[in-house]
C-alpha cells in the first residue's frame, strides 16, 4: 500500500514551505546537517521537518533520514532570521487552480 501522487506532492510542498533550511540552524544541529551535506556528491538542499532530514536535489526528493535522538529538539537551535530557500521556490510543486 502506497501513497497517492497527489498526497506525496502535498506533503513535499508542506516540507518546502515549513521545513527548516540549514542556513537557519545553529550549534550542533547545524554541524550535523553540514556533515550530511558534505557527504552528498551533488548539490543538495537539506530541510528539517518533524523528526526527519529531507534531502532534495532540485525539487526531487532523494532520501529521508531520521534525525539522531539528540537532535530531535532542533527547533531550539533555529535562528530567528527568516530566509527563504530561493533556488527551490521556483522549482517547488505549485498548486493548480
Amino acid at each position: 500500500m502506497g501513497l497517492q501522487k497527489v498526497s506525496i506532492e502535498r506533503i513535499i510542498q508542506k516540507i518546502f514551505d515549513e521545513g527548516i533550511p540549514s542556513n537557519r540552524l545553529k550549534g550542533r544541529v547545524k554541524k550535523y546537517v553540514s556533515y550530511l551535506y558534505s557527504r552528498s556528491e551533488t548539490k543538495s538542499q537539506i530541510l528539517l521537518f518533524g523528526e526527519y532530514a529531507f534531502i532534495f536535489v532540485g525539487k526531487v526528493l532523494i532520501t529521508i533520514l531520521p534525525l539522531p535522538h539528540e537532535y530531535k529538539n532542533y527547533k531550539l537551535y533555529v535562528t530567528n532570521v527568516e530566509e527563504k530557500h530561493n533556488e527551490f521556490e521556483e522549482n517547488s510543486p505549485k498548486e493548480e487552480e
